[in-house]
């Protein structure tokens, strides 16, 4: 169920002189993940971190290969409607305290942070009994059920941006932008790629991907007509790009399910992207500062998301259930034909959400770390 036996075994050995051991929590989607992994990687040096994840959910393959240990503990969703599994699903949580009062009992953080997900709910009751200080990290701009939960018992609260902050203002956040990784912030410091005829970077997301991933297949053939498309599907392919007969894309279509290192030279290379509208995706192409169109997965917190952007002349919206082949295939001709509205677009990005400097995220750290102390 989860891994207690062999990270005990693992840190029984003498470890050298930390400044910190701070606790991680957060899964089931990658989106609580990836600032936090951003933070891990500027405070490595002299601290030593453990992250607490789901049992399956797809964040230790990111964990791990940060060097980072993992953990899983069982946890259950917190629903506001009715599902058989609210009656099982507390039950779980209280296996998953149990479990991470013997992971924290163990590896003695000076910190918790989350960036919220339920299996941090457990993990925060866990903290709290073993007196560990709680960080709650608000990315998007409608509050997350898990965060309102943990914020209650939280030492401090930081927000992505104004936006996300206010849903928490009684808890009086701390906006200290949202943490992109540093080969992501490197890549957008060098000058971009271009290439002929202009490039579509296409993210179709994770959960929530199928819908935006047909629309692309739909209108390839016109797309294809006037630029070349690089699709991430995210694995929600269901016949996505499948089929479709070397006359109708030539070569300016590729197919790809994940990117990792590879992601930043797809930024560089874009002209334009078209995006779902998770908050970590939104603060890396702010750091590249892209001129985006988002079409969001309708009815989730992703619908504010965009919404709020778009408010500030950072990005164009294209409704999901609107996005024909004829107002997807104009609107995207427009932008690749408005050089300076482009432009725009990506600077009012990098305006709206910041550089992705993880820093002022970890002056919070340090400052409650230092509290216990």
């Amino acid at each position: 169920m989860y891994n207690v036996v062999d990270f005990l075994h693992a840190t029984r050995h003498t470890l050298p002189p930390l400044t910190m051991r701070i606790l991680l929590s957060g899964g089931g989607t990658l989106g609580p993940v990836t600032p936090l992994l951003a933070l891990a990687e500027h405070l490595k040096e002299d601290n030593d971190f453990l992250w607490i994840g789901t049992v399956d959910g797809p964040e230790r393959a990111l964990v791990e290969a940060a060097g980072i240990r993992f953990a899983s503990v069982p946890a259950g969703k917190i629903r506001r409607y009715a599902d058989v599994r609210n009656v099982t699903d507390p039950f779980k949580n209280v296996a998953g305290t149990a479990a991470a009062l013997s992971l924290i009992g163990e590896f003695k953080p000076n910190v918790h942070v989350t960036a919220g997900g339920f299996v941090s709910v457990p993990v925060a009751a866990a903290g709290k009994l073993r007196g560990v200080p709680l960080i709650v990290h608000q990315q998007d701009i409608e509050p997350i059920r898990s965060n309102l939960v943990m914020a209650r018992v939280a030492a401090a609260v930081t927000a992505s941006c104004d936006g996300a902050a206010e849903g928490f203002a009684r808890f009086k956040p701390d906006v200290v932008g949202n943490p992109v990784r540093k080969f992501l912030r490197d890549a957008a410091a060098r000058p971009a790629l271009s290439a002929t005829p202009p490039t579509v970077l296409v993210l179709g997301g994770g959960t929530g991907a199928l819908g935006l991933n047909r629309r692309i297949t739909a209108a390839l053939d016109r797309l294809t007509e006037f630029c070349q498309i690089v699709h991430v599907t995210g694995g929600k392919t269901d016949g996505v790009g499948v089929g479709l007969a070397p006359t109708q894309t030539g070569d300016r279509y590729r197919v790809i399910t994940f990117m990792r290192n590879e992601l930043a030279d797809a930024y560089r290379s874009a002209d334009l992207v078209i995006s779902r509208a998770g908050f970590g995706t939104l603060s890396e192409l702010a750091v590249f500062k892209k001129p985006t169109l988002l079409v969001p997965l309708p009815d989730s917190p992703q619908e504010k998301n965009a919404r709020y952007v778009v408010g500030r002349n950072a990005a164009e919206l294209l409704a999901e259930r609107a996005c024909t082949v004829q107002l997807l295939t104009r609107v995207v001709r427009r932008l690749l034909d408005d050089v300076d509205q482009r432009k725009m677009l990506g600077e009012n990005l990098r305006a709206t959400l910041g550089d992705g400097d993880p820093e002022p995220l970890a002056k919070v750290v340090r400052r409650v770390a230092k509290s216990k102390a």
